[in-house]
């Protein structure tokens, strides 16, 4: 038996009887090819030609002729001018079926059309869906046009539709009566049942399991929050087979979205609610883009910010707002299990500090970098993907290939997100690894460039990063003989100096990290070996003029000076006072600077400079200074220099600038 399948979205907006024949003759043309079939064909089209223009509106006749191959601007000229308004065009529709040939009456057609009807070998079964999602005029034009047409042979109408709204629909043209016209219409009505819950959900479970089958998501698949979302929140929305598969095709259009060769760019748990609330609660849906503060505490660049528990309330009422009203207890559920930092128990930045790793490293919307991505469908161009991610953590024992990889990320200005991202998958780097991602850290941080002027106390040092990397990586190896041999053979074979003498400092012992509980990586009878291997770096890059070239030598210098003496550092310096540039690089390391508001101030305090270098004969040398040969960074230490030294001959106290930004310019 044939099968004609007619969307009843082919008839909103358009002509329905245009839209029905069409289809029927379509398909009678596919499987008969013959002159008799042709001719079917024809007289198919004719009939739907005359129903299309027998009193509708223009626009419609527009649509109807577009469907019959007749532009409508052809029939503009064959009906005139008097057809530009949007009343009833019969005359003018009859006008224009007399122009395509149609010189028989409706009746005639019919006839016609029925004779070559009975012909088929086989009777054809037109199915008409979601009839109740029409309007409510598409819908009494749906059951006229079936009425009228009902009597033709071998032909049989399936019409799926909810009794209850069709029949509403219906009452007008029938007196409000019109459930008893829709039983005159229909000859045999099915009742079809509702599928069972459980059968629903299984289908929703399928259909979720096909989606998800992708690398990555594993990793990020959380069972027990899945449970709760689904049980707490989610299984409200799925009543119907139509909840599920109107849900299913957007969320398989989303998690492609997603998606890579190699991993899943975001967590599986949180797309799935998110894309519940998406399908279903859209108001609510269009209020977590623009609430990234309430549901992530994010405090932004305030200093110490924090979003209180009673802004996060309130703002958490206004997204319900948009929530159904028998619902809102289940969206607020769901909004509970997906952003955990809207809940009080993640009050305060304490309470957030302990799971924003793991947030990060599962790639949850709740944490603040990552609330973006979910709402803007692809990785921003400021972000690492997944992807990239994963190749870096995987690329840890291969020295070559890591520094690579991070190179890579740097060139585009990567460096931040990438080494953030790599300190959340830590504990996810193997231990074996471990050796030689020290030495590739190493090598790395001697790039690092120092804080830009005006950077002020939220600056982001890439050097805390790394050796919080090498920290927790070697704390996972528990026999601490262990860590001092993995330590002492990543430094022998590098050549580098800013993170070993981080590493190195931060292993001295003192009161204050004691009383801390601050666990150390090598026993103490151990350190004075690593001391000793860093130093003998340093005094060689001292040695060889690479430390006059290190971004960072200021750094060094302090850490030098604290490893081995200030007197040594002192001596060092002293013998590089040799020119005038010279003693004004050796201030510019000297130099400190605070700033306020976007405003960077300079300054060199005496009493500091003179635990380092002779401050006399630093003003000696600089009376043969030529200042067209400094930097800018010089010019600005050398200024200072001069300042402070006027202000000590007036009387006048150091200008304390880390406690106020006044500028005193009456020394200039």
């Amino acid at each position: 038996m044939p099968v004609v399948d007619v969307s009843s979205w082919q008839f909103s907006g358009g002509n329905i009887s245009v839209a029905l024949f069409a289809e029927l003759g379509a398909a009678l043309g596919k499987s008969d090819a013959t002159a008799t079939a042709k001719k079917r064909e024809e007289r198919l089209h004719k009939y739907a030609t005359h129903l299309a223009l027998g009193g509708t509106t223009l626009t419609k006749v527009g649509v109807a002729l577009g469907l019959l191959g007749m532009p409508l601007s052809e029939y503009m000229k064959i009906a005139g001018k008097a057809v530009e308004g949007i009343g009833t065009v019969t005359e003018k529709g009859a006008v224009a079926t007399k122009a395509r040939g149609a010189e028989h009456t409706l009746s005639q057609l019919k006839s016609e059309l029925s004779d070559s009807l009975s012909a088929l070998s086989n009777p054809v079964l037109i199915v008409i869906d979601d009839i109740d999602r029409l309007t409510t005029d598409e819908i009494r034009e749906v059951f006229q046009l079936t009425k009228a047409n009902a009597d033709f042979p071998n032909l049989i109408y399936l019409l799926l539709f909810e009794r209850r709204i069709v029949s509403e629909a219906l009452n007008k043209i029938s007196g409000e009566r019109g459930y008893e016209f829709l039983e005159k219409i229909v000859q045999l009505g099915y009742h079809i049942p509702h599928a069972s819950r459980q059968a629903v959900q299984s289908i929703l479970f399928r259909g979720l399991d096909a989606s998800l089958k992708l690398p990555g998501v594993e990793q990020k698949w959380e069972p027990r929050r899945w449970n709760d979302l689904f049980r707490d929140g989610l299984s409200e929305y799925f009543d119907t087979l139509r909840d599920v598969y109107r849900y299913l095709t957007s969320f398989s259009f989303h998690v492609d979205q997603f998606r890579t060769k190699d991993a899943f760019e975001v967590n599986p748990v949180d797309l799935i609610g998110l894309e519940a609330l998406r399908v279903f609660e859209p108001d609510v849906y269009e209020r977590l883009a623009v609430s990234k503060k309430i549901l992530t505490r994010d405090p932004g660049k305030g200093l110490l910010g924090e979003t209180k528990d009673e802004v996060v309330a309130a703002g958490v009422e206004q997204i319900l707002q948009g929530a159904s009203r028998d619902r809102r207890e289940a969206v607020r559920r769901i909004l509970e299990i997906i952003f955990p930092p809207m809940t009080i128990r993640f009050g305060g930045r304490e309470g957030l500090s302990s799971a924003k790793q793991e947030w990060l490293r599962l790639g949850r919307v709740c944490h603040s970098d990552l609330f973006e991505k979910y709402f803007t469908l692809f990785v921003p161009a400021n972000d690492v993907s997944q992807a990239e991610l994963e190749r870096l953590i995987k690329s840890a024992g291969d020295q070559r290939a890591f520094l690579n990889q991070f190179r890579a990320l740097r060139s585009r200005g990567l460096l931040r997100v990438a080494l953030e991202r790599a300190d959340a998958y830590r504990d996810e780097i193997p231990i074996q690894s471990i050796p030689m991602l020290i030495r590739s850290l190493c090598e790395l941080s001697e790039s690092f460039e120092p804080p830009e002027p005006g950077a002020g106390f939220f600056f982001f040092d890439p050097l805390t990063i790394t050796w919080r990397l090498v920290y927790f990586g070697l704390r996972r190896e528990k026999d601490k003989r262990k860590r001092f041999e993995i330590i002492r053979s990543a430094l022998a074979d590098s050549d580098a100096l800013l993170l070993p003498l981080h590493i190195v400092y931060t292993e001295q012992r003192s009161q204050e990290k004691e009383n801390q509980g601050f666990e150390y990586l090598v026993e103490e009878s151990d350190l004075s070996s690593l001391k000793s291997l860093v130093l003998q770096k340093v005094r060689m890059h001292a040695k060889d003029g690479r430390l006059r070239k290190h971004p960072r030598a200021d750094e060094v210098l302090f850490w030098w000076a604290r490893l081995a003496s200030l007197d040594e550092v002192r001596s060092w310096l002293g013998s590089q006072l040799t020119t005038g540039k010279n003693a004004a690089w050796v201030l510019s390391l000297l130099m400190g600077r605070a700033s306020s508001n976007g405003e960077t101030r300079y300054y060199i305090k005496l009493s500091f400079a003179e635990k380092y270098v002779d401050v006399q004969a630093v003003e000696r040398i600089l009376l043969k200074l030529d200042e067209k040969s400094l930097s800018d960074k010089e010019k600005v230490a050398v200024r200072e220099f001069r300042r402070a030294l006027q202000r000590k001959r007036a009387g006048k106290p150091e200008l304390d600038v880390t406690r106020s930004f006044e500028i005193d310019d009456s020394d200039d």
